[in-house]
Order: C-alpha cells, then sequence, then structure tokens
C-alpha cells in the first residue's frame, strides 16, 4: 500500500543488457542507431560526437548505403542518418530530400524540423516548405509553418497560408497565428 515503484520486470525475462559505447570505434555506434531505446541512440551520437566528422560522415554514408529499403525501419534509419549529419553540422541535401518523401509522416516531419536548422545552406528551401505546408500530415505541416517563422522573407507567409488550407488542430492553428506574428512586418507592408 505504501512505498515506490522503482523496478518494473517482466517475470522470467532477463534484463537487457546496455550496449558498449564509450570508446567504440565509428561502426559500432553507427549500429548503435538502429537500437529501439532512444536513450542508447542518443549517447551513440554523443560518442560518435567525440569522432573527426570527415570520419563520422563518411562511415555514415557508407552504413545508409547498406540499409536495406525494404526494412519496416528503415525510415527510422534514414532520420538517425539526418540527425547525426545534424549533430555534426553537415549538409546533406540529398539525404533530407530522400527524408522529406519518405512514406512515414514522422520522418518527413523530423526532416522539416532539420531544413529550418539548415534553412540558409539548402537552395530552395522556402519553397520545399510550400510543398510540405500541403503535406497530408499536420505535424508536418506544423514544422514547415515553425519553420517558415525564421524566414526574413514574404514568401514565408505564403506557407502558412497554404498550411491553413487543410484542416487544422489546436497545435498547428497555435502555430500559425505564432508564425504570421514573426511575419507581420513582412506581410503587413
Amino acid at each position: 500500500e505504501h512505498g515506490r515503484i522503482y523496478r518494473i520486470t517482466y517475470e522470467g525475462r532477463p534484463l537487457a543488457e546496455p550496449p558498449a559505447i564509450d570508446g567504440q570505434p565509428i561502426p559500432a555506434l553507427l549500429e548503435l542507431l538502429k537500437r529501439g531505446e532512444n536513450h542508447i541512440r542518443n549517447l551513440a551520437k554523443i560518442e560518435l560526437g567525440k569522432h573527426d566528422s570527415s570520419q563520422v560522415i563518411a562511415a555514415l554514408q557508407a552504413w545508409t548505403a547498406r540499409l536495406d529499403p525494404q526494412d519496416p525501419d528503415y525510415p527510422h534509419y534514414l532520420t538517425e542518418a539526418l540527425w547525426t549529419h545534424q549533430w555534426h553540422n553537415v549538409v546533406d541535401v540529398d539525404l533530407l530530400q530522400r527524408v522529406l518523401r519518405s512514406p512515414e509522416p514522422g520522418a518527413r516531419a523530423a526532416a522539416t524540423r532539420v531544413l529550418s536548422y539548415w534553412r540558409d545552406r539548402v537552395p530552395g528551401a522556402i519553397s520545399l516548405l510550400q510543398q510540405l505546408a500541403a503535406d497530408d500530415n499536420a505535424r508536418v505541416r506544423l514544422h514547415a509553418v515553425r519553420a517558415a517563422s525564421f524566414f526574413p522573407v514574404a514568401e514565408a507567409t505564403g506557407v502558412s497560408l497554404t498550411a491553413a488550407k487543410r484542416p487544422v488542430d489546436y497545435y498547428l492553428d497555435y502555430t500559425l497565428g505564432e508564425t504570421l506574428r514573426q511575419l507581420r512586418p513582412l506581410w503587413s507592408k
């Protein structure tokens, strides 16, 4: 009746063994990006950050090329590769566009967020956001509208207006309002 639960285990199933991360070579760390536990993937990216970025990116491109497109987790693995590029501040426009075209809406939303950070280094970023603002998924549209708020050009307002043509939920409505408020000096003229 009193006390705290500090560990929940499945009877008869062994506890998960934590993988070795510290000091591991790049290929081993890249394989950890396939793990189901977000914490393990983040620790692997932190450890990859200790390695030379040019070596990590070269190994990452080889790792990505070996991925099986038929694997159900393929979109997630590509997203992890994109996040690793972002972690090392190395823009890969081709990978970004692959993930933006993913059949998985979560991957497209994540790539849209990455696009917002790489906006000044991706050619045609505002037109990409315009397309993403018309996406079937509300989360993708939300990230496109949020990203538009960082563009100091009047065309960014069009991203918000495109997203407003589709069904809007509470979160997207709030983001639309904040983005239009941010862009007001550009569209009010």
